[in-house]
């Protein structure tokens, strides 16, 4: 099966996906709630596919956001 991890910022958006997945019968997601700069430090391993939808511009430094995405594929 596969893994999803959910990783945001926001407690709501992160509350918001928990209740998707759930009324979807979604049971092999990781809810994770911090910054993409985070990424290195959460120890979640690597990742064969990642979707970042709207978020890099938001970042004080998007170069640290895509740099810690792109360690993480």
């Amino acid at each position: 099966m596969a893994r999803v991890v959910a990783l945001d910022f926001s407690p709501g958006s992160l509350a918001i996906v928990r209740e998707r997945a759930k009324v979807r019968g979604l049971t092999n997601i990781e809810f994770v709630e911090a910054s993409i700069e985070d990424l290195p430090r959460l120890g979640l391993g690597s990742f064969d596919y990642i979707i970042s939808s709207g978020v890099l511009h938001h970042l004080a430094s998007p170069e640290v956001g895509l740099g810690a995405l792109r360690e993480a594929l």
